[in-house]
């Protein structure tokens, strides 16, 4: 069987958009070779190096593979975690069925983004269309790793919110709001 220190990495805090990679020795405890038959990843944040060449060789009894896997942070907002899983056997006598097995490697990471949006998702509520034309909310977004970061533009995914626009910047903290206006006028 393959043994192994731990099957999970924890990388702690990273940014986004963060390449990280980490080697997990796995060593053949079992007495005869083990045949790699697959790798999966999770996801495509995840993956394995080299894993092509991995698929179908030979691990020797009692020998060590030191096997590189990468986690990639992106765009996450606030973990970014992933899985491999390794399937294996073991290659013992022509006449002793063959039983896949599985081993699952877990990469994690606490994501450090570079701001916050609050709320993530605006509810205007009930609107009634006859008595209100248009209806405005505010959005925070709160620089974490860059606290000069400034908004170049806002757009809408939708022809609804008639206006979109950064409506303070001058928060000692670099706080900013954002003015939503949904236009219910485009309703009808």
């Amino acid at each position: 069987m393959i043994s192994y220190k731990s099957a999970v990495h924890d990388f702690g805090e990273q940014p986004q958009n963060t390449e990280l990679g980490h080697v997990f020795p796995l060593v053949n405890k079992s007495g005869f070779p083990i045949r790699f038959l697959g790798i999966r990843s999770s996801c495509g944040c995840t993956w394995a190096a080299n894993h092509d060449k991995l698929v179908g060789s030979l691990l020797s009894s009692k020998a060590t593979l030191y096997f590189p896997v990468y986690l990639r942070t992106s765009d996450s907002m606030n973990l970014a975690n992933g899985k491999i899983v390794i399937i294996y056997c073991l290659e013992k006598a022509m006449s002793t069925p063959v039983s896949a097995k599985s081993l699952t490697l877990e990469l994690k990471a606490t994501v450090l983004t570079d701001y916050v949006i609050d709320p993530l998702e605006i509810d205007f509520g009930i609107i009634n269309g006859l008595e209100l034309q248009k209806k405005t909310k505010l959005i925070s977004v709160i620089p974490i790793q860059h606290k000069s970061l400034k908004i170049l533009g806002v757009r809408s995914s939708t022809e609804s919110l008639s206006s979109c626009q950064v409506v303070d910047t001058s928060n000692p903290h670099g706080e900013m709001e954002i003015e939503a206006q949904l236009d219910v006028s485009s309703f009808s």
